[in-house]
């Protein structure tokens, strides 16, 4: 009976833990060309394992899309029209501490 109980409050305490807090503003710099880097802002706002919000850098700002949060790990993707041509940036990343690490991905490129 003893093992029965703590694994329930384990699974208790698992089960409260929850999706992490990805919201507020987040700042990065991101690389362009020639070696070059540029500031993105990120104004994120989490709702249990949703997330909405905007990126804005160089190019302006565009809403996110398809916000999901899994723990401490969260995707979403950025749609993009540049002169005409449309594409989708999908985003990856995982909370550390207070830093999200990215994998962006357009087509075949990974960032």
């Amino acid at each position: 009976m003893k093992a029965i109980r703590l694994l329930s409050l384990g699974l208790l305490a698992t089960l409260s833990v929850g999706a992490a807090d990805f919201s507020g503003k987040w700042l990065s710099q991101t690389p362009v060309r020639d070696n070059n880097t540029a500031t993105v802002t990120m104004t994120l706002k989490t709702d249990h394992d949703k997330l909405t919000g905007t990126i804005s850098g160089p190019d302006g700002e565009a809403e996110i899309s398809d916000g999901v949060i899994a723990g401490s790990r969260v995707s979403f993707t950025v749609p993009h029209d540049r002169h005409g041509t449309k594409f989708d940036q999908h985003y990856e990343g995982i909370l550390e501490s207070d830093t999200i690490h990215f994998t962006v991905t357009f087509g075949d490129a990974n960032f």
